[in-house]
This record gives structure tokens, C-alpha cells and sequence, in this order.
């Protein structure tokens, strides 16, 4: 899940949910590109929406920093037993006017 947007110097919570049918170890990888930086990808115990994570779901948070204005791309594959899926989202970094 992606925000709708971000400020340059600000931060945001991007979120990743995850399954695979054999319950094997998933491997989450959460990128930005030149318009901000991810850092900090941690499980987590709960969706973006603040509800609990599903029965057999894996559910994951990261922190977007915005560095430049423009459009965020931000890009999370998740592996598992050698087979991987990819997500992407767009959204603004905006120029902070205060």
C-alpha cells in the first residue's frame, strides 16, 4: 500500500503484504528510486489500515524518506522456494513550502 503522497525531507509508511501456499520463509526486499530511499523493512503485527495482519499473511512495514520532488517509485519483491513477486507504486514528493 502506497501513500498518497510525500513531503521532500518528510517520511511515510509503505506496507507489504505477503502469502506463499506452502508457508515457506519469505524474503522482502523494498526499494525507492532516486526521488527517496526506503529504510527500516520490519514485520509487522498489523495492516496500513491498523487492523490485525490475516491468518497466513505476512505483513511488512517500511519507512519512505522523500529526497527530491517529483514522482516516487517505490518497488517491493517478495521470494520464496526460489519464485519471486513484484509490486510497484508511484506517488508525489512534493516540495515542503513552510
Amino acid at each position: 500500500v502506497y501513500p498518497a503522497h510525500v513531503f521532500v525531507g518528510g517520511n511515510v509508511y509503505v506496507w507489504c503484504e505477503a502469502s506463499d501456499p506452502d508457508g515457506d520463509t519469505l524474503s522482502v526486499n523494498i526499494v525507492g528510486n532516486s526521488k527517496g530511499h526506503i529504510s527500516g523493512v520490519i514485520p509487522s503485527s498489523v495492516r496500513w489500515d491498523g487492523s490485525a495482519c490475516p491468518s497466513g499473511v505476512s505483513c511488512y512495514r517500511a519507512t519512505f524518506w522523500g529526497d527530491q520532488v517529483g514522482t516516487a517509485q517505490v518497488t517491493a519483491t517478495v521470494t520464496a522456494s526460489g519464485k519471486s513477486s513484484t509490486s510497484v507504486g508511484n506517488f508525489p514528493v512534493l516540495a515542503d513550502e513552510f
